[in-house]
Order: structure tokens, then sequence, then C-alpha cells
């Protein structure tokens, strides 16, 4: 898949595992100083209350999100550790945004035990996490009850910085943020439930910049 040829993926109620290639005779990498997960999305927000958006690791270190609100997002570990972000500070001119998808980058400094989200325009304030959270750099996201469209996943062993992040939600850098771990130009992936892979709209195609 070329780069440049992003998949879109409506999914109902769909499991989807992507996983980034690992090469087992390699040396062991450093242990993680935090991650960062990238993604765009669509959405129905009036199918379910609180749609569920990804799990980090389910194996190992699951750290899942869930859409609580159109800009509001809930992070959870288990059952009774949780988190709730509010992107509402402008972090983008509000000009460098036109797209139908929504862009969220999730940061997790694992040394400082801070979470941060953006989310298209805005950002959430920095946050300390209500437990420590260390990612085990298992490459595995799973997106399991995820009900929508789904595009350019990326995946990072290390907590962005604001300039990776801008010129992640920028649209005239599409492509040209490439995951540490996981990236969505060299995937593999399951699919199970009711799920289409199919090419993303042609959103640009007809737009002239002047």
């Amino acid at each position: 898949m070329k780069m440049k040829d992003k998949l879109l993926v409506p999914a109902v109620v769909a499991i989807i595992l992507i996983v980034g290639f690992t090469d087992s005779g390699q040396t062991p990498a450093p242990k993680p100083i935090g991650v960062s997960v990238c993604l765009r999305y669509i959405t129905d927000y009036q199918r379910t209350e609180s749609p569920s958006l990804f799990t980090l690791s389910p194996s190992t270190t699951p750290l899942k999100v869930d859409v609580l609100h159109m800009n509001l997002y809930n992070l959870s570990r288990d059952t009774y550790s949780s988190q709730v972000l509010k992107p509402s500070i402008r972090f983008l001119s509000s000009g460098s945004e036109t797209d139908i998808w929504t862009g969220v980058c999730l940061t997790v400094d694992s040394s400082r035990n801070l979470v941060q989200v953006f989310s298209r325009l805005d950002m959430s304030i920095r946050k300390f996490l209500p437990y420590p959270y260390v990612w085990s750099g298992e490459p595995v996201i799973d997106f399991s009850g995820f009900d929508g469209h789904l595009t350019d996943v990326q995946v990072w062993d290390r907590p962005l910085r604001y300039s990776e992040v801008y010129s992640y939600m920028t649209l005239s850098s599409y492509w040209s943020s490439i995951g540490s771990v996981l990236t969505w130009s060299n995937i593999s992936y399951s699919i199970r439930g009711k799920t289409l892979l199919e090419d993303s709209y042609k959103w640009f195609d007809n737009i002239v910049y002047g």
C-alpha cells in the first residue's frame, strides 16, 4: 500500500487489530519513555452514548480511549482507573483544518506520568494520570467496538513534541508523519465482525489553493 493511498475503514462494532512489524533477530528496544497514538476518524455520535475509539496494547498494558462527547475523551486502564481530558485550548489556527476527519493525538509521558489529548484544532491541558502507566511497547492497537471510519493510524514509543503533533494535524502535512512503532503505510491486521476496507475519500482532488 502506497503511503498516500490511505484506507478508509467503515466498521460496525468491528474488532480490528493493527500490528506493527517486528524483527525477532534485532536487539530488544530500550524501555519506552512514553507512547503517542495519532489517528483520524469519523463516527456517528448519535449511535452510541460513549463510543470506544481504541485500546492500545490490549494483552499487556491496555490503555482504552473512549469518546464521551464530540470533544471529550476518557482514558482508562481498567474499570476503576480513568482520566477525562477535554481539548478546549486552541492549538491550531481556524484555517488549518477543514477536513471531514477528526484528527486525534494522545501523548503519554511515562517519566512524569502526564497525559495530553489533541483533537482537531484544540488541545487539552496536560494532566497527571491517576495511576502510573508504563507502556510495554507491544505494537498492537485494538478497535473493538469502534463504529465509524478510520485512517492514518500512527504509534510512537515516546511523547510527541508539539511541533510533531502540529505536523500530523496540518492537512498539508498528510502522510509526512510516520510512527516509530506502527505506521499506517506498513501494517498487518486481523479483522472480525462487519468491517470493510476501501480507498479513502478523494476529498482534495478538485481543491485549488490560491
